[in-house]
């Protein structure tokens, strides 16, 4: 009997409904019939997975709001040792001078010592968490993050601030 594969991507999935998502889901279902289609991965254990821990969420407002991965909660109740770290953007030089106001949570699986999860609002967190968005899904040590340098006055700081302070 033949072989039929069914895949999917979008809302139809309820997993993150994002476009976004649905691109991501779109790319993996091409290289999938790729290669079904190259007859190089035809079996179901050769095939590419979405991996949805470092999926980013934003809700475009003024200020921006945009997280990824898990909460503290979230974790705790995942059974992950967890360590949180939070700034407020009040802190930076850039919120100085721009008047801004916001916050920025990172949260850490205590025991791998790598950021599992990050919650921020303020102008254009939905830009400066792709450096939280990368941590998660590359599992970058907290060690690495806090040697990163970042420009200055910039909101992205509050990341660094806070690598720092999870790594230490």
């Amino acid at each position: 009997m033949a072989q039929t594969n069914v895949w999917a991507a979008g809302d139809v999935t309820a997993v993150a409904p994002y476009t976004h998502t649905a691109n991501y889901q779109a790319e993996i279902i091409a290289t999938n019939i790729l290669a079904v289609v190259e007859r190089t991965g035809s079996r179901d254990d050769e095939q590419e997975t979405a991996d949805y821990r470092a999926i980013p969420r934003a809700v475009y407002t003024d200020p921006a709001v945009a997280s990824v991965g898990m909460d503290e909660v979230t974790a705790k109740k995942k059974g992950i040792d967890t360590v949180t770290a939070v700034l407020d953007l009040e802190e930076l030089a850039r919120s100085g001078s721009d008047g801004d106001c916001g916050r920025l949570v990172l949260t850490a699986d205590r025991s791998r010592r790598v950021l599992i999860g990050a919650a921020a609002i303020g102008p254009h967190a939905d830009e400066w968490i792709g450096e939280a968005v990368l941590a998660v899904h590359a599992e970058i040590p907290l060690s690495a993050l806090a040697q990163v340098v970042h420009l200055f006055p910039t909101y992205s700081e509050a990341c660094g601030r806070l690598f720092s302070e999870l790594s230490g």
